[in-house]
């Protein structure tokens, strides 16, 4: 079944060299300490792995290792969301960590490494659509208090308006609706988005946050 699911969700592996391509990059992913019986399902949940240069893969291990997490607690992040190893490192985890670290203060960064073991998914959320936009929702309302992983990520939007922020769905909707129209502003011009637009959008998102102080 692990098979299958690769064969639909990633036909592309059948154009990839075995020994020139797959192989080394399973080769690494055993050499972290992923059981050999874990790989099928790694594949068959995130197999767009296999298309990633080794390097990249590399690079993203190398994160969490700067992070201070152990190999064996990569091992145990890469077997339970293989997602991780497609996350880009500067424009999805490094700013979203930035985010959960410096901006809704949800973990400390002396505990970052069991912070990503507890929320795996952390790295599925969107800065733009659902993070940011509930952060300041609830700075607005001055109810930083009920800042969690819980209300900024896992809720629905109709959850989180009603049993968070006490308010009708459609005044959040609105809420966010202009935020992400200030984010736009902020966009970089064309010759500065080959730089860090990830930087740019987290300098919009925090003015935003000031003037909503």
């Amino acid at each position: 079944s692990d098979l299958r699911k690769l064969i639909i969700t990633s036909p592309f592996v059948f154009g990839l060299g075995l020994e020139a391509c797959i192989g080394p990059k399973l080769e690494y992913i055993r050499s972290l300490g992923v059981p050999a019986s874990s790989i099928p399902l790694i594949l068959a949940r995130q197999g767009s792995i296999l298309g990633l240069a080794l390097e990249q893969i590399k690079s993203r291990v190398k994160f969490f290792s700067e992070l201070g997490m152990k190999t064996e607690q990569i091992s145990k992040l890469i077997q339970s969301h293989p997602q991780v190893l497609a996350c880009s490192v500067e424009n999805n985890m490094r700013p979203k960590l930035s985010f959960y670290i410096e901006d809704a203060k949800v973990v400390s960064k002396d505990k970052i490494d069991s912070f990503i073991l507890t929320y795996p998914a952390l790295f599925n959320y969107s800065l733009e659509q659902r993070l940011w936009p509930r952060l300041l929702f609830l700075r607005k309302l001055r109810m930083e208090s009920r800042v969690s992983m819980n209300s900024l990520c896992y809720k629905t939007d109709a959850q989180f308006a009603s049993s968070v922020a006490n308010r009708e769905l459609s005044e959040f909707v609105k809420f966010r609706q202009e935020v992400r129209a200030e984010m736009k502003k902020a966009k970089p011009v064309k010759e500065k988005k080959k730089a860090k637009p990830a930087i740019e959008k987290k300098k919009a998102f925090r003015k935003k946050a000031a003037v909503v102080q």
